[in-house]
């Protein structure tokens, strides 16, 4: 059972994991990247990249991978009403850095990533199924591979393995979660009669329901339905022909739907967020789903990995010390973490909450005061101020949940 040591040994070749490794590899440390799955395969998951989310990607250095990989700017953002185009609006006048959303089918641009990080210089080792996790100053993974048992040792191990984390169990980490959230159904399509610069949104916010179409080329598009699970009726979709039933009732056009075809599985999933309100302890980081995940009807979850990947990055080039870099981390993960959690949850209150609920937010002046603001967030990111918003009083109480931590991660003088 051979013993390999590396600066970094990130568990995880996702967006999150193979990024992290092409930007420490860039910056110089031994990376090993182990990833479980030898081919990747469509799944329902998020696939677009907010605008915010677009800068982190290019102050990564990885944006021309995205688009190479086929990842096609969204320019423009299309809203529909009973099946009509009501309103065209260009993203880059409603975001403060000007970018446009990405959409990519998640497996092309996961293979590009991954090759970009051995091409950077981290060892990717795919098929590798983590069995043991050993942290503390010296922190190992041990790891199964062609019927081999390894162990690799680094100053850091990065948990990027997603929702269902395996190092987030091993390593004993606690995970908080927050008010229910909204369904998405989601399904992969092709041929899809739409246009292919636009994201296609169409909301029937009397039944609690918004739909959207993101196109990625050739014919091929993201559908997803969100809906209220406090709404009657709003169970999950079972089948693609109700789900296209529902798309249509939405808002969206039927003429977009009339040759489509399922390119994927079809899947309904719960919006709840969770997180891990410190993602480091003893020599083990998490990065990604696996450190946090906010509802995904509002698209933050790959803007908030790409931020990770950016605040870990320069804390570990800056400080030299794995330890230190973990803990800068946490601290910093802890409020943008948390201030997203806030916007997208009162989004979701404003616009899918019980009529009476809804009602009372929106005509509060809080709201009033911070709309603009508050939806901005989603294009523009967690840094727009909000700190200030909260210290104005929230109208709703089970937004205090997911407020920032009284509490900070504070970083000790001395680390292993």
């Amino acid at each position: 059972m051979p013993n390999d040591r590396y600066d970094v040994v990130v568990v995880g070749g996702g967006l999150a994991g193979s990024s992290l490794s092409i930007a420490l590899a860039r910056h110089g440390a031994s990376v090993l990247m182990l990833e479980a799955e030898v081919l990747f395969r469509d799944r329902v998951r998020g696939e677009v990249l907010m605008p915010w989310g677009v800068a982190e990607a290019r102050s990564l250095g990885i944006y021309d991978v995205l688009v190479e990989a086929g990842a096609p700017p969204l320019p423009y953002r299309d809203t529909y009403v009973g099946g009509e185009l009501r309103s065209r609006r260009p993203f880059a006048r409603e975001s403060e850095n000007g970018e446009s959303p990405l959409a990519f089918q998640h497996a092309s641009v996961q293979e590009a990533l991954l090759r970009a990080a051995a091409e950077a210089g981290a060892r990717v080792l795919r098929g590798a199924r983590v069995r043991q996790l050993s942290s503390g100053c010296d922190p190992r993974v041990t790891f199964e591979i062609d019927g081999r048992v390894e162990t690799a040792s680094g100053g850091l191990v990065a948990g990027a393995d997603g929702r269902a984390s395996r190092i987030l169990s091993l390593g004993g980490f606690e995970v908080s979660r927050g008010a229910r959230g909204l369904m998405t159904a989601g399904v992969a399509l092709s041929n899809v009669d739409v246009t292919q610069d636009a994201v296609a949104v169409a909301y029937d916010l009397r039944q609690g329901v918004s739909a959207a179409l993101l196109p990625q080329g050739s014919g091929r598009a993201r559908a997803y339905l969100t809906t209220s699970p406090g709404r009657p009726g709003q169970a999950a979709v079972q089948n693609l022909p109700r789900l296209i039933e529902r798309l249509v009732a939405a808002g969206l056009p039927a003429a977009a739907f009339a040759s489509a075809s399922a390119a994927g599985p079809l899947a309904t999933f719960d919006g709840t967020p969770k997180w891990v309100e410190t993602p480091y302890r003893d020599g083990v980081v998490l990065i990604g789903d696996a450190a946090s995940t906010s509802d995904p009807a509002w698209g933050q979850g790959m803007s908030l990995a790409l931020r990770d990947v950016s605040v870990l990055t320069d804390a570990f080039t800056v400080s030299g010390d794995a330890a230190q870099a973990g803990y800068r981390y946490a601290a910093e993960h802890a409020r943008y973490g948390a201030t997203s959690r806030v916007v997208s949850r009162l989004v979701s209150l404003a616009q899918f909450g019980a009529n009476s609920e809804a009602r009372l937010l929106r005509s509060s002046p809080f709201w009033k005061a911070s709309a603009r603001r508050i939806k901005a967030m989603l294009l523009d990111g967690p840094d727009g101020g909000l700190g200030d918003l909260l210290l104005s009083g929230l109208p709703a109480g089970e937004i205090a949940a997911a407020t920032p931590a009284q509490n900070p991660v504070t970083v000790p003088a001395s680390t292993c």
